[in-house]
Parts: C-alpha cells; structure tokens; sequence
C-alpha cells in the first residue's frame, strides 16, 4: 500500500544523528507548497541545537510559502498581512507613496483589522464589507469609506487571485455615496492682491518666510510639498525655469523627506517662470544660506519644511482681520482660502480664462489626465457658449419661430 503523501506545508518525522566531527545532523521531509516533497536538514553543536535550527529552517520555509498558501479557512487577518507586505515593497521601491502607506495603515488597524481581521476568508460576504463601509462613513466620513473600500478589494482581490474565494464580494457592495462638490474655487485678480497684501504686512507670515514662498506658488501652480522641495539646483534663472523633481513628505520613523519623481513623467517636469518670479529668486539667492537638501525654501529653523505645518500657518494668517490704528479693516478675513486655492486652483483657472488648451494646464499641474483638471481645478465662470446668439434669432423679434 502507498505511503499516505505529507499535508501541504507540513514535516515528516525529524530524525537526528552524530557527523564525524562531533557536530548533529537534524533532518526530515517537508512537502512544499508546489506539492513537491524534499529533505531539509540543519546542523548544530549538540542534538538539542541540531533540532532547533530545524525549526528555524521550517519556519523560514513555511514563511516563504506563506503567499501561496491562502485559502477559504486562512484568517483575513494573515492576508492582510501578506497584501501589507506586498504593498511595503511597492513603496521601497518607490512604486507607491510613503503618504498613501501611511493612510492605509490608519484604516486597517482602525476599520478592517478590527471588523474582518478574525473571520475565516470564506466568512467575507459582501453583507459584511457593506456593514464595514456604512460603519466607515458614519464614523469617519465618505471618503475614509472610500479608502477603506480601496483595502479591503484589494486584500480580497489577493485571496481571489489565489483561488481561496470565487469573486471579490467589494466589487458588489453598495455604493459610497457623497455629497456634491462645489465648483472649484480659484481667487479672483483682486482677492490675489489681497491675499498677497494680508501676507507680507503680517510679521509672523514675515518671520515663517511665507511671502515668497506664496509667489512661487502663484508662480508655478505647484503643489506646496512641490514647493517645498525646490532645490537650486533645480532653478535655471537665465533660461527662466523650474525642474519639479518631488514633494516633500514625512515617513513614519524617517520624518520630513523629500520623495522624488524619477521615472514619472508628468510630475516631473520642467516649468517656465514668470519674470517677477525669477526677481524675486535671484534676490533670495544674493542672501541664501547653505542647508543639507539644498532647498529654496527652508523653515525657520533651516531644516526641510512641513507643507501640513506651512499650510496651518497660512490658514491662521488668512483666518485674521487686519486693522489700521483708526479701525479701518485693511485686510478681511478669508476663510475659504487653503494653499490649494490659493496657488494651484488659481493659477489653472487662469490659465483657463486665458484661452490657453486644457491640455497646457494638465501639464502645468503635472497630471496624467486632462479630466482632472478641468473637472477639479478649473473654477466655474460665465460661459459664451453661442446659445443667447442662437436663441434671439430663433424667439426674438425678428425670429422665425
């Protein structure tokens, strides 16, 4: 009769015997997980220790057959384990970002692990991910919901592709719906030269060095991480351009870094400045002070600055009413006003109002597609669309109809 095979991933009988140099010898057999059964052995001074680095040896395998090994009865928790893992080694590899891993982390230990992480692979009905995401939405909001979503198919999407369930069941969860965005906002010419007033007349925006790094923004339409992450060796003043290289991110355990874009094409690009810009970069440049990133725009403190801390700042001064000694209102308060309308919506919108093609805009703000910035970042104005034109011919005096 044949012997009955191994269980997939498991050892056969460890045996253990002297080598001539008085050292042991552990061995046994172990089925891997392609179904092939081999020896495994391990050394050590005593049979004690032989014995042990077996174990090791077995865990390390098992380890490593880990990914193949999903099935209906693995724990949710070990696959997310797994896709973590996998997405881990997309960021060190610079093919994801640090920020979006970092995101991720907050809604798996605060959402998934919680919820799936101890049913069964094969417990995951799409009635469980609809009572995860309506849990999301109500206690964080739609778009914690949305990322929550993203994690969970692809968590299940992993357990799909190795066969341990028959179809993703996020792919039919119900809907996570959202209110209605606004029309992009963008400052008006006016609102700019307020705004730009209200900046550099604040002594603390003076002693941030936000004055000119607000210009730059206005300049270029970049990010502020962008911002931040301009080096001088980046600026060609003659020629009058920027090189967007990266943002400046904080990585948990690393803090402030600037993340590249090697090999992304649209968001590194090469940027023509405005002249006034390149004014007031050639006198920064007469008092720049040395740094170890080489960046234009340090913090107070010469180190790499933090674009959540910079933005928080901007906030604070543009919340503020100024006063003149008399009581007059100089400078109201703007509320509404981030770094995002301020810099990059407005200067898009501009561009827009200008007649130059969506598509030139696209490549000013580094996207991938033209959609998203006529979608998002283009503010809404008064359209000519030729219909009043249209309509007086049709139903006015002098119509036909």
């Amino acid at each position: 009769m044949p012997r009955k095979p191994l269980p997939l991933g498991t050892p056969g009988s460890i045996t253990v015997s002297p080598l001539p140099n008085g050292s042991y010898r552990a061995r046994c057999r172990f089925r891997d997980f392609d179904g092939v059964t081999r020896p495994v052995e391990a050394w050590g001074k005593t049979k004690t220790a032989a014995r042990n680095a077996l174990h090791a040896a077995l865990k390390d395998r098992k380890r490593t057959s880990n990914e193949r090994d999903i099935g209906p009865d693995s724990f949710v928790r070990d696959v997310v384990a797994l896709w973590w893992a996998q997405l881990e080694r997309k960021v060190r590899a610079g093919k994801r970002s640090p920020g979006t891993a970092r995101t991720y982390k907050v809604y798996v230990d605060s959402l998934v692990l919680p919820r799936l992480g101890n049913l069964r692979v094969r417990e995951v009905t799409v009635g469980r991910v609809d009572d995860v995401l309506q849990a999301a939405a109500a206690a964080k909001g739609p778009a914690a919901a949305k990322t929550t979503r993203a994690i969970i198919s692809n968590v299940m999407g992993l357990a799909a592709r190795h066969d341990a369930i028959d179809a993703n069941p996020t792919r039919e969860a119900e809907e996570i719906e959202t209110p209605d965005k606004s029309p992009a906002r963008a400052l008006t010419l006016d609102e700019v030269a307020v705004m730009r007033g209200k900046i550099r007349h604040d002594r603390r925006a003076q002693a941030r060095d936000l004055p000119d790094l607000v210009d730059m923004m206005l300049a270029t339409g970049l990010r502020i991480g962008e911002v931040c992450a301009i080096t001088w060796d980046s600026l060609d003043l003659a020629s009058r351009t920027v090189e967007v290289r990266g943002v400046v991110i904080r990585v948990t355990g690393k803090g402030l870094i600037i993340k590249t874009h090697p090999t992304n094409k649209t968001k590194h690009r090469t940027l023509t400045l405005p002249r006034w810009a390149v004014a007031m970069l050639l006198n920064r440049q007469m008092y720049r002070s040395d740094n170890e990133w080489d960046v234009v725009f340090t913090s107070p403190r010469g180190m790499l600055r933090d674009p959540s801390n910079t933005n928080a700042d901007l906030k604070e001064i543009l919340m503020k009413e100024v006063k003149n000694d008399s009581g007059q209102v100089l400078f109201p308060p703007m509320p509404q006003v981030t770094s995002h309308v301020l810099g990059r919506k407005t200067v898009l919108t501009l561009m827009n109002l200008a007649g130059l093609p969506a598509s030139a805009a696209a490549d000013q703000a580094g996207h991938a597609k033209v959609s998203m910035t006529q979608d998002h970042y283009f503010a809404r104005r008064t359209l000519d669309t030729g219909a009043a034109d249209v309509l007086d011919a049709a139903f006015g005096p002098s119509g036909t109809v």
